[in-house]
């Protein structure tokens, strides 16, 4: 049963994180010229790095409390 549990909060992170991405990190605009639609890129892309290293940090420690040794 642990296995589920692990599996149910992977997926929580995935819906939740997919869905920061699309509210938060898609409307991130700087303007029209081409330096701020990369500056917004840059933005966008080190957002997201650093979403799926925080996810991994959680995923850690779920994994550590769900199959820990009794």
């Amino acid at each position: 049963m642990r296995i589920y549990a692990f599996l149910a909060g992977m997926w929580a992170l995935i819906i939740l994180g997919g869905g920061m991405a699309v509210l938060a990190l898609g409307p991130l605009d700087f303007g029209p010229e081409y330096h701020q639609r990369v500056g917004a890129s840059v933005a966008k892309a080190m957002a997201a790095v650093l979403m799926v290293a925080l996810w991994v940090v959680v995923l850690v420690r779920l994994k550590g409390y769900v199959f820990r040794q009794s």
